[in-house]
Formats: structure tokens, C-alpha cells, sequence
């Protein structure tokens, strides 16, 4: 018997024994015994749900939103670090030539 025989024959093993075996080739999640919460349905029920429009790099909405945190948590960072006075190290400004 090759690999793949002794692969089939392994998985019917646990299968009959019961055991939780993840099938990690299967590529139907419907067909892998999951359970979902009925709620999961609801986000159907939004007309927006109907429309199939693949963006392969990521919905509009989304990439903004990426965009935003990350520019938000850089600038928290970079004035975080110009004002670290537990090691004394402040903003440094320069002083007007008139003084």
C-alpha cells in the first residue's frame, strides 16, 4: 500500500475510534463537522451581504482603517519618546537668536 492508502487507512482508524481529528486537506469547511452559532447567519440579512465584489487587496474600508491606527499609534510613539522625562530627555527646542 502506498502513502496515500496508509494515510486513508489511518484516518478511517480514528475515525471509527472517535478520536477529534482535524482533516487539514479538506477544502470544504461545511463538510469538517464544525458547529456555529446561529448568529452567524445574521450578517446575511444585510443586503450589502449580496454583493460579491473581491478585493484583492483588502475591502477600501478596512485598509483605511489599518492605515489610520497605524498612523495614529506612530505618532502616540514618536511623541511618547520626544517627551520621555523619566530619562530626562525632553523636547529639546533651540533657543531664538535674539535672547
Amino acid at each position: 500500500m502506498g502513502h496515500g492508502g496508509e494515510r486513508a487507512g489511518a484516518g478511517a482508524r480514528l475515525r471509527r475510534k472517535r478520536d477529534a481529528i482535524a482533516d487539514l486537506t479538506a477544502s470544504n469547511p461545511t463538510r469538517c463537522g464544525f458547529t456555529y452559532p446561529a448568529s452567524l447567519l445574521d450578517a446575511l440579512m444585510d443586503p450589502r451581504a449580496l454583493d460579491y465584489d473581491p478585493q484583492p487587496r483588502g475591502l477600501p474600508a478596512a485598509r483605511d482603517a489599518v492605515c489610520r491606527y497605524y498612523a495614529d499609534h506612530a505618532w502616540r510613539s514618536i511623541l511618547t519618546r520626544l517627551c520621555d522625562h523619566e530619562h530626562q530627555r525632553g523636547v529639546q527646542l533651540p533657543l531664538p537668536a535674539a535672547l
